[in-house]
């Protein structure tokens, strides 16, 4: 009786340790990078641009260096990001970075998504791990 006390007793906290590791959900660490060329599109001038996601947790900072001509702007973004069953990135966005002005307004995206090795894919566009 008291063997199977304690099977039934491993068991339950074997399905619980389950339970709860998958609730944890899937989390990327580090940060990767991609650079591209670009004719001037969407207002943006033609340049080199650099973009880069820094993952830390379940927060995401998005860092695009844009040289124009000998000029380069920085701009940065952050928030929160959900992996998803389904092979998705959901990324929550702080505030709106396009109107720069610091209002609450938040913005959420939704990507495909992959990771291999050293690398992750957004949108089907690769960004190499630094």
């Amino acid at each position: 009786m008291k063997t199977m006390t304690r099977v039934v007793a491993v068991a339950l906290v074997a399905v619980m340790m389950c339970m709860v590791l998958a609730s944890c959900g899937s989390t990327i660490s580090g940060a990767y990078s991609r650079t591209y060329e670009s004719e001037g599109l969407f207002g943006w001038g033609a340049g080199s641009y650099t973009t880069t996601y820094e993952f830390s947790g379940k927060k995401i900072t998005k860092i695009t260096d844009a040289t124009i001509g000998s000029k380069t702007e920085t701009t940065t973004q952050t928030g929160t990001y959900e992996l998803t069953d389904d092979g998705k990135i959901v990324i929550t966005w702080d505030k709106d970075v396009q109107t720069g002005d610091g209002q609450s307004s938040v913005s959420k995206e939704t990507y495909a998504f992959d990771k291999g090795d050293g690398f992750i894919l957004i949108d089907d566009k690769k960004y190499e791990k630094k």
